[in-house]
Order: C-alpha cells, then structure tokens, then sequence
C-alpha cells in the first residue's frame, strides 16, 4: 500500500513521540541519510540505532506547521515535507526545530534538521 510523503513524515513523528524508534524501519529506505548539527547518519539501521537516545529523551513534540509539496511531476509516492516543531527533552529549554524529509519510492530518503544545539547540550537554568 503506498502512503503519501506527508503520511510517511506524520508516521514519523507519530513513532519519535511514542518513543518507537523501531517503528521508523518501515517507514525509510535502506540507505536513507540524516543530516542535522549533531550527527550524519546513513542507513536504516544505523538511523534507527542513533536516533533511540534523542526518542528515549524526548519529553514532547509540539507540531507548530507541516507543509507538503508532492512532486507531480516525477513518480508516484515522491515529494518532500516541512515540518516546524518544538522539541521538549529533559533538563533544557524548548528548541525550535525545522526538519525536511525527502520522499521517493514510498520511503524516506533523507531527513535534514536545523536548530540550534546550544539549549539542547546546556541544561536549563
């Protein structure tokens, strides 16, 4: 059954607010790639093995936005999502957060994150 980008994005964060870093394998490409400040990954495995820690800490995700824009133009199931969110881990501050999830072949190819990382590594005052 295909699934659009967006519900593919949506799956996603569904998983990281449950905790379920397993959830995410069906979800991504073998050889998805994650970019962010504080570590690339490459590969199912390797993505779903680092992204545990920052799941495990996670207080709450507050979805501000989500923007889809679906590729009509190429295949099917190809498109790329935005998503601008609040990420709540224990002992800092709340930090905004954009991520950008590249879809193609009814997985996810690429996740990029940009934040700043200075109230995630600091603890809250």
């Amino acid at each position: 059954m295909s699934r659009t980008p967006e519900q593919l994005a949506a799956g996603y964060f569904d998983a990281w607010e449950e905790g379920e870093a397993e959830r995410l394998r069906p979800l991504i490409a073998d050889d998805v790639s994650f970019y962010g400040p504080l570590a690339e990954v490459h590969g199912a495995d390797e993505d779903v093995s680092s992204i545990q820690g920052l799941f495990a800490a996670t207080e709450e995700l507050v979805i501000r936005k989500r923007w889809a824009d679906t590729d009509t133009d190429s295949e099917a199931g190809a498109g790329d999502v935005l998503t601008w969110f609040e990420l709540r881990v224990r002992g800092a501050d709340p930090t905004p957060v954009a991520s950008w999830i590249h879809v193609a072949r009814d997985a996810i190819q690429c996740v990029r994150v940009t934040f700043d990382p200075r109230g995630t590594l600091a603890p809250s005052s």
